[in-house]
């Protein structure tokens, strides 16, 4: 798959996923949409590679461990923006909650 659709296959991965719950009654359809924000963390990977213009087969291991390390930043990043909306919240309290 290129790796620029990989966020969007995460996303429909992850609502597919939880099409059962909502057939058998036990999720609200509306909640499908928090597949779009929980996959955020596909971001950063695909950032890096964009930007090294490799694919993931490509990519060297300093590679490798810059795209995880981007995984991580995004994905703290996207919680520590919901965690806030939701109160007000610091890094520690975000650190503390994870």
């Amino acid at each position: 798959m290129p790796v620029a659709v990989v966020p969007i296959a995460v996303v429909a991965a992850g609502a597919i996923g939880k099409l059962i719950d909502v057939f058998s009654g036990k999720l609200r359809v509306s909640r499908l949409v928090h597949a779009i924000p929980n996959a955020g963390f596909s971001i950063g990977p695909v950032a890096v590679f964009a930007i090294a213009a490799v694919t993931p087969q490509q990519a060297t291991p300093v590679l490798l461990i810059a795209a995880l390390a981007a995984q991580f930043v995004v994905d703290f990043s996207i919680a520590a923006v919901r965690n806030a909306m939701g109160r007000e919240a610091t890094v520690r309290d975000v650190m503390h909650d994870t």
